[in-house]
C-alpha cells in the first residue's frame, strides 16, 4: 500500500489488458490518469492533468490508431456503460 493512494479492487476477473475496461465503471466518477506499468514518465504531467477532455495515446506503430497505455478521464466525462455489457463471450 502507498500512503494517500486508494486501491480499487477489480470486480470482473477479466484477463490481461481487458481489465482496463474497469476504469470506465459508472461508479468511478472521479478524474483519473493511468499509465501502463512499462511507461516511463520523463517530464511534468501538469499539462495532461489540466486537460478537460479525455486523453488517449496515439499508436506509434499504426498511425491514425489509438492505444491505451496512457489515458486520462476528467470528471466531466460520464464513464462508458460498456464495462457492464462486456461478457466473456465477447472476448473469447
Amino acid at each position: 500500500m502507498v500512503q494517500g493512494v486508494e486501491l480499487i479492487p477489480l470486480r470482473h476477473g477479466w484477463p490481461g489488458w481487458w481489465a482496463k475496461m474497469e476504469l470506465f465503471r459508472p461508479e468511478l466518477r472521479d478524474d483519473w490518469l493511468v499509465f501502463d506499468l512499462d511507461t516511463s514518465i520523463v517530464g511534468s504531467l501538469a499539462d495532461m492533468a489540466a486537460v478537460e477532455d479525455p486523453v488517449i495515446m496515439r499508436d506509434v506503430v499504426r498511425p491514425g490508431s489509438l492505444q491505451s497505455s496512457i489515458m486520462a478521464n476528467p470528471p466531466s466525462i460520464i464513464s462508458f456503460p460498456m464495462c457492464n455489457t462486456v461478457t466473456r463471450a465477447s472476448w473469447d
